[in-house]
């Protein structure tokens, strides 16, 4: 039973790493908004729980809850204390990078994300000038809201 849990933490945790993972080109890429918005907000709680995590644990929380579990089943290959980020790129690329290196390449990640974010809320602002205003004007004849924080349609 605590194998089952402990799989399924780490299968929510690599999905929530996918979706983040593979949804950060909409925040550079705009075609469409609403998702890059929604996007936006999930990564803000990802990187924030993430973040928050790091701090009060020194490791993500999901993989705090799956090392309990993990800890509590009967299988001994469960129980190794190496980080989920480890084990992923290990069952993926075939090797193991050494826990620095996985903690280096997340806040690169981070940072990455965080670049996206300005970018996305410099270019969808309102009051701006320029092309980006034209689309969001377009946008917002369209579907008859705007996709600038606080303004009216949120």
């Amino acid at each position: 039973m605590f194998e089952l849990l402990a799989a399924v933490v780490d299968l929510v945790h690599a999905l929530a790493m996918l979706v983040w993972g593979l949804g950060l080109p909409l925040m550079f890429w705009h075609r469409w908004l609403g998702l890059s918005r929604a996007y936006l907000i999930y990564s803000l709680g990802f990187i924030s729980a993430s973040v928050a995590s790091q701090l009060a644990y020194g490791e993500c929380f999901l993989t705090s809850i799956a090392r309990f579990f993990a800890e509590h089943s009967s299988n001994m290959a469960l129980r190794e204390r190496t980080s989920f980020t480890v084990r992923l790129v290990e069952a993926v690329a075939g090797m193991r990078p050494s826990e620095r290196t996985a903690v280096r390449l997340w806040e690169l990640a981070i940072f990455l994300t965080c670049v996206g974010m300005l970018f996305y809320v410099t270019r969808h602002r309102t009051g701006r000038s320029g092309p980006a205003s034209s689309s969001s004007s377009a946008h917002e004849s369209k579907y008859g809201m705007s996709l600038a924080p606080g303004a009216p349609g949120d």
